[in-house]
């Protein structure tokens, strides 16, 4: 069988096709593109045939080729640990973004702030975080944390998970990505013991149940419904944070991923535990609102 009638599997998505016959064939996809005419050997040929087999029951093909791109970096990924999502990498631009503005709490020099209605909408320059604390809450395969500790190099970065598989997962990212002495990962329901931070980010379960429970086949069946499903309106996993914060009377920022949906009531909620606090929303690139950020 040639390349080009491989690409023509039928019962998959022909990008997908494209990906696991690259995986399978151990080249890249434009070598795959570039010559359809190429013969592929028997043992090649059956190792995509089973990966398609699995596509066609909604594995998700970042399981099928062990690894998810995200920012610039690229991650391994493991069942049972949330697939990182390129919206949450709006997340990584607004924390970056608020550090090169010296605009994320005592940690940082008041250098020329910037408003949150001014958020850059692309990617900004890289800076050092000047020493703050920084704090990635549900880390899951660590993501976020590891992306921000390439960017800052001398931000302290610090990462919780109550997962011990989503801990083991992370734990070999910042082994594989050389990161291991730029990271420390807390086993923890949300906040980690005796820390003050001067940033807090978290990219919680957000998803209201009934999204949840009407998802593709790829999300229900094969990623961990406690990292995704936030209870009845979305939002029960960011109110425990809040109550934990309030607990400990720290004032810093918070930066978190919402469903667009919930941009509407989020503030009634923020208004709860933080009576003088205030909140600002930004679009990711598709336009929907998906950062929150908030000020104790």
């Amino acid at each position: 069988m040639t390349v080009g009638e491989a690409l023509r599997t039928r019962g998959i998505d022909p990008l997908d096709a494209e990906l696991l016959l690259a995986h399978a064939l151990r080249t890249t996809r434009e070598h795959l593109l570039a010559h359809p005419e190429g013969r592929i050997r028997p043992a090649a040929l059956r190792r995509f045939r089973a990966l398609a087999a699995r596509r066609r029951k909604h594995e998700p093909v970042a399981l099928l080729l062990g690894h998810k791109h995200f920012y610039d970096l690229t991650l391994a990924v493991a069942p049972g640990v949330l697939i990182p999502r390129p919206e949450t990498e709006l997340l990584v631009e607004t924390v970056r973004a608020m550090t090169a503005a010296g605009d994320a709490g005592p940690g940082l020099p008041p250098r020329a702030r910037r408003s949150t209605a001014e958020w850059p909408s692309g990617r900004t320059r890289g800076v050092d975080g000047h020493g703050a604390t920084i704090i990635d809450i549900g880390t899951g395969s660590g993501a976020i944390a590891l992306t921000l500790a390439k960017h800052l190099p001398t931000a302290r970065v610090i990462a919780t998970d109550i997962s011990p598989a989503a801990l083991r997962l992370a734990r070999k990212n910042a082994r594989l990505l050389d990161l291991t002495r730029r990271v420390r990962f807390v086993k923890a329901n949300l906040l980690p013991p005796r820390l003050a931070p001067d940033l807090i980010v978290a990219n919680l379960p957000y998803l209201p149940t009934a999204i949840w429970r009407s998802a593709p086949p790829d999300v229900k069946r094969y990623e961990p419904r406690s990292a995704l499903d936030g209870g009845r309106d979305g939002l029960d996993a960011y109110r425990a944070l809040f109550v934990q914060i309030v607990a400990r009377v720290w004032r810093c920022p918070i930066i978190i991923e919402i469903d667009p949906s919930q941009k509407k009531k989020l503030p009634a909620v923020v208004k709860r535990f933080f009576p003088k606090g205030r909140i600002d929303f930004k679009k990711d690139l598709s336009g929907r609102w998906r950062v929150a950020l908030i000020r104790p």
